[in-house]
């Protein structure tokens, strides 16, 4: 049997208790260095976050002027009352998506909200530019209902009236005259556009009426053929 003296057993229990405090130590520097190390893992996050967040509004904003600047050099308001959907209308439409996308790019949130938020936002810059402007004034049908016949027939009109006025318009000699020349044809221009928005909701409406109507006939059919 081994024996160990008195004197051997203190320096082990000595031993023991430094190599016990040494490796506490350590452990809390670990933790100390682990937790400094998150905290500046964190913080380049965040850095970057905020940098690419700098990146993305200096380049929408940057393409912002770049559109507009394109669209003053080149064309004026009389451009937009064109029946063709052209560069005119297209430069001014990505403006005004450039900044809706502004406004959202310092959010990451892509909940529900944030969507409805979106669709909103969209669907009142399509309905400010009116696209529906670009359709042609067609001729009533029959199975049109009297509302849209007299709005197709006030559309063609406002047709005629739009195309009048472009030729006095290029026929002005004088700067006042063509001043109020453009006046006009921008009011007339507004209000057609306003009409051809209503034409189209309302055929829109009736179309969809129309195959209702005749979904519930083929069922009330096909139950009385069953």
């Amino acid at each position: 049997m081994i024996h160990f003296s008195e004197s051997l057993i203190v320096i082990l229990i000595q031993a023991i208790i430094v190599l016990s405090l040494a490796s506490l130590g350590l452990l809390v520097a670990l933790i100390k260095k682990h937790d400094k190390l998150k905290a500046y893992v964190r913080s380049q996050e965040a850095e970057q976050h905020s940098s690419n967040s700098v990146s993305v509004e200096h380049y929408l904003a940057t393409e912002v002027k770049l559109t507009e600047g394109r669209s003053e050099l080149l064309y004026k308001d009389t451009d937009l009352l064109s029946t063709e959907f052209g560069e005119a209308d297209w430069l001014v439409l990505r403006v005004k998506f450039l900044e809706i996308e502004k406004g959202f790019s310092s959010t990451t949130d892509r909940e529900d909200n944030f969507w409805k938020l979106l669709g909103v936002s969209l669907k009142n810059m399509l309905s400010e530019m009116k696209l529906v402007k670009r359709v042609q004034a067609n001729d009533a049908k029959e199975e049109d209902d009297d509302e849209v016949k007299e709005l197709k027939n006030m559309l063609k009109e406002q047709a005629a009236d739009i195309e009048k006025l472009n030729d006095e318009l290029s026929g002005a000699d004088t700067e006042e005259k063509v001043e109020i020349m453009k006046d006009k044809l921008l009011k007339l221009s507004n209000s057609h556009r306003e009409l051809s928005h209503c034409v189209m909701v309302l055929e829109d409406e009736n179309l969809f009426l129309r195959e209702q109507i005749r979904s519930l006939l083929a069922d009330d059919a096909a139950v009385e053929t069953s």
